[in-house]
C-alpha cells in the first residue's frame, strides 16, 4: 500500500505477474479472494508480493454493502461487487478485474476510477459509458498496456480476461514483443549509418530494402502491442522511402489517423491493424 507509484513498467509487471500466480493458485482451488487491492499485498523484504486477507474468500462469503462503500476498497471494486442484478455475482473474474485495477495504479500513479463520495465512483465503476483513461493519456510511453486495460477493465466479465493464464499469456506477449521491436530498432539504427557512408550502388539498394524490411517489422509489431507513439516515429522514417504515388498518399493518411489516435487515447483497433499491415507490405515489395 505505501509502495511509491508509478513504477517503471518492467517491474509492475513483475509484481503483477507475481500476484497473478497466487491468484492462479487459489483459482485452481476455486478459491476467490474478491478483495484485491494494496493494503491485501504483503512486500517481502526482496520486494515479492504476498496475497494477504484471505478471510473473505476462505468463508465463501459476497461482499457486502459495507465492504463495498468504505475506505480504498470501493475504488478497487468489479462492476458486479456493486450492481450484482446488472452485472451478476462474483467469480475468478472478478479477482482478474481488481488484479487489473492494481496492476493500472502501478504503472500510471493513479486509479482507474476516482471520485469524492462513494456514489461518484460508484456510478464510473458501472457506468458502460464511462471508461478509464487510456494509460497512454497519462504517459505516452505506457501505449503498449492500452489494450490489455481494455480487456482487463471489462465492465462485464465476459469481456474480460477469462482466466489469470489468458491475462499472464498477454503479460508474456507484451514482453516478448517489446523485445522484438528493441531489435529492429537496433537494426534500423545500424542499417540507416550505413546508408549515410556508403556509395556504392548495389550496396546502397541492399542497406535500403534492409531498411524497409526493418521498418515495415518494427511498424507492424509497434501496432500490435498499441505502441502508437512507436509506430508514427517509424512511419514517419519509411515516408522519405516510398515511391508509389498511391501508397505514398495512404502512409500520409495513416500517419494522421494514428496521430489522431494518439490525440484521442483512443487504441489501435484491429481493422486499423489489417489495413497497415497491407499497406506496409505493399511498401516493402516497392523494392523487391
Amino acid at each position: 500500500e505505501r509502495y511509491r507509484k508509478p513504477v517503471d513498467p518492467q517491474e509492475a509487471i513483475r509484481l503483477v505477474k507475481e500476484i497473478g500466480e497466487g491468484l492462479k493458485h487459489a483459482h485452481d482451488r476455486d478459491i476467490i479472494h474478491r478483495d484485491i487491492k494494496p493494503s491485501n499485498i504483503l512486500l517481502t523484504d526482496n520486494l515479492t508480493p504476498k496475497i494477504t486477507d484471505w478471510g473473505l474468500a476462505k468463508v465463501g462469503m459476497r461482499s457486502t454493502t459495507t465492504t463495498v462503500t468504505k475506505g480504498l476498497t470501493l475504488l478497487y471494486s468489479a462492476p458486479e461487487q456493486i450492481d450484482e442484478i446488472e452485472y451478476g455475482k462474483t467469480d475468478k473474474r472478478t479477482d482478474i478485474y481488481q488484479l487489473g485495477v492494481l496492476f493500472y495504479e502501478l504503472l500510471t500513479g493513479r486509479l482507474p476510477y476516482e471520485g469524492i463520495t462513494p456514489a461518484q465512483i460508484s456510478l464510473k465503476i458501472t457506468n458502460p459509458n464511462i471508461k478509464p483513461i487510456p494509460p497512454s493519456k497519462i504517459d505516452p510511453k505506457l501505449s503498449i498496456f492500452d489494450g490489455i486495460f481494455e480487456k482487463l477493465l471489462a465492465k462485464r466479465k465476459e469481456d474480460r480476461y477469462q482466466s489469470i493464464d489468458e491475462f499472464l499469456e498477454a503479460l508474456n506477449s507484451i514482453e516478448e514483443i517489446v523485445r522484438e521491436k528493441e531489435k529492429f530498432k537496433n537494426t534500423l539504427h545500424i542499417t540507416t549509418e550505413k546508408l549515410k557512408i556508403s556509395r556504392d550502388k548495389g550496396e546502397i539498394e541492399r542497406l535500403t530494402r534492409e531498411l524497409i524490411d526493418a521498418s515495415v517489422k518494427l511498424a507492424l509489431n509497434c501496432a500490435r502491442i498499441n505502441d502508437k507513439v512507436g509506430l508514427l516515429d517509424t512511419l514517419e522514417v519509411l515516408r522519405g522511402y516510398v515511391r508509389s504515388e498511391e501508397n505514398r498518399e495512404e502512409l500520409e493518411r495513416a500517419i494522421s489517423y494514428i496521430e489522431h489516435l494518439i490525440k484521442e487515447g483512443v487504441p489501435i483497433g484491429e481493422d486499423t491493424l489489417e489495413r497497415l499491415e497491407v499497406l506496409l507490405n505493399r511498401i516493402r515489395r516497392e523494392y523487391y
